[in-house]
């Protein structure tokens, strides 16, 4: 699939000339002009806590069933206004989408903490369709968010083809970023990009207004 994207979102190389920055050689999109609220002690809290929704909730008259919680490990980015958090149990690409790997060769991927608190998320709309071959090389797309500020394709950060569409990511994407949120699983056609993408230790830096030390190691061994 070398062109999925929907007909009136920008292409991923205009969204980096209107709102991008170089860094370490990489382009990484960052959004500046952040319109997200500061975090206070009463309104910061972590993506991925329980939001008080039980596994089943009662829209109307209907029961919907939900999967289970899922407790993630998280770090705070430092210096962050908004309380941005980083999940460290996954990577990360450029383009502030992570891939948590799962057993046989199959991978999540969703969207990052920063990405939706800084942009102001309004609707995501998933148009993969299980069965899909994605290409990272060739920057695939499989979902168009529209926000605030910008509306783009999300581009895939690895290769495979899409197994399974999540059918709760409207639910979860902004409370569970990297939890329920996740949006589409992967079978991997080459594991080995999987080295080539961010550590969350230096993705958390990249996105840092205000780290100190050290810059952590920008791929795991």
């Amino acid at each position: 699939m070398k062109n999925g994207k929907k007909k009136n979102a920008i292409s991923r190389r205009e969204f980096l000339k209107q709102a991008s920055a170089v860094v370490g050689g990489g382009a990484l999109i960052s959004l500046v002009a952040s319109s997200c609220e500061p975090a206070t002690t009463s309104n910061a809290k972590p993506p991925s806590n329980n939001t008080g929704v039980n596994t089943t909730k009662e829209p109307g008259n209907n029961y919907v069933e939900y999967p289970p919680y899922i407790d993630v490990p998280l770090m705070e980015v430092p210096g962050s206004a908004c309380d941005y958090f980083v999940a460290t149990d996954r990577k990360y690409s450029p383009y502030h989408t992570w891939v948590f790997p799962l057993e046989d060769s199959i991978a999540q991927i969703g969207i990052s903490d920063y990405f939706h608190k800084d942009c102001q998320l309004h609707i995501c709309e998933i148009y993969a369709k299980v069965g899909l071959t994605l290409d990272a090389y060739l920057e695939d797309t499989f979902a168009n968010i529209i926000t605030d500020k910008i509306s783009t394709d999300i581009v895939t950060p690895i290769s495979g083809t899409v197994t399974e569409i999540n059918p709760y990511v409207k639910d979860f994407l902004l409370d569970e970023t990297f939890g329920r949120g996740w949006m589409i699983k992967v079978r991997l056609s080459n594991p080995d990009e999987l080295s080539k993408l961010y550590t969350p230790e230096y993705y958390a830096y990249l996105i840092s207004p205000n780290w100190s030390g050290t810059v952590p190691p920008m791929y795991s061994e």
